[in-house]
């Protein structure tokens, strides 16, 4: 008789304190409005936003779509430019960003205000970044390769430089050594930012631990998540790596031969779609 598959969990999962201050804003605030619209999904969770649907709170692309006089602003922030035109339209604003990314909007918006310009190690195309430019002034940039920095014609020979807040510590490093290679002499004054979540470097640091004595890890998230993609990135350096968003994703074909399962999430991944996957891999390796 074989012995059983080792599965385990990362004892690192469920929500943040920023996922469940959002979600804890819009449940009590639905009890009172009955309807609340989010710019955007307050996370970047399938299930999470499901949910909160079924509660009245559903997201909308932008605010030509809002029908409603209580919108929300998602846990990734949004720019100045958005809050004004809501206060504009007399509309009730519940906001609901994190404390991380509030805190880096806040830095950003001080070094724009003393002239410098402002580099965003981050997806330029993700919500948190695009509210982070909305507050960086004119002379701002957002990309996660250095060589766009050293082709910045007329680059401000003052920069601040800060990250989005689900990056990872070694690439963040990494941006950071090679604008300085590639820029510091055309520099006069630089100042480092460390906007990087601990909780989410925290998440990184356990899915590392996990998968280097595992055979293969899940990682299980939402698939527009961009700290779920952190983890499913440190994972697969170590191990072979699959990302799911439910339990129904996993492959049998995926186990063979494996002796030890590692499962991680997203910082808005819910505990009970973790506990699936997890109830998922010890049917499949049991059969």
């Amino acid at each position: 008789m074989k012995p059983p598959v080792i599965i385990e969990k990362s004892p690192d999962h469920g929500f943040c304190c920023g996922v469940k201050r959002a979600i804890g804003l819009l449940e009590k605030a639905a009890g009172a409005a009955g309807k609340i619209e989010t710019l955007g999904p307050v996370v970047h969770n399938q299930q999470v936003v499901e949910s909160l649907t079924n509660r009245g709170i559903r997201p909308v692309s932008s605010l030509h779509d809002v029908t409603g006089k209580v919108v929300a602003v998602t846990a990734h922030g949004t720019d100045p430019t958005t809050l004004k035109t809501l206060g504009a339209r007399g509309l009730e604003v519940i906001d609901t960003t994190c404390a991380i990314v509030k805190s880096t909007q806040k830095t950003v918006s001080r070094f724009a205000k003393d002239g410098y310009g402002i580099v965003i190690f981050g997806d330029p195309e993700h919500t948190e970044v695009k509210g982070l430019l909305g507050w960086s002034g004119e002379k701002a940039r957002a990309t996660t390769d250095a060589s766009d920095i050293a082709a910045w014609r007329g680059m401000p020979r003052r920069l601040a430089i800060v990250s989005q807040s689900t990056q990872s510590q070694a690439r963040f490093r990494e941006f950071v050594k090679k604008v300085l290679d590639a820029s510091l002499m055309q520099l006069r004054e630089i100042h480092i930012v460390n906007t990087i979540c601990k909780v989410t470097q925290q998440r990184q640091n356990s899915a590392r631990e996990l998968a280097g004595r595992c055979d293969l890890m899940l990682v299980v998230g939402g698939k527009n998540s961009a700290n779920t993609r952190r983890l499913a990135e440190t994972c697969s350096e170590l191990v072979e790596t699959h990302s799911i968003e439910t339990a129904s994703e996993i492959r049998k074909k995926w186990l063979k031969g494996k002796k030890h399962i590692g499962i991680v999430a997203g910082t808005s991944t819910p505990d009970e779609v973790v506990d699936a996957a997890a109830a998922r891999l010890k049917k499949l390796t049991s059969a």
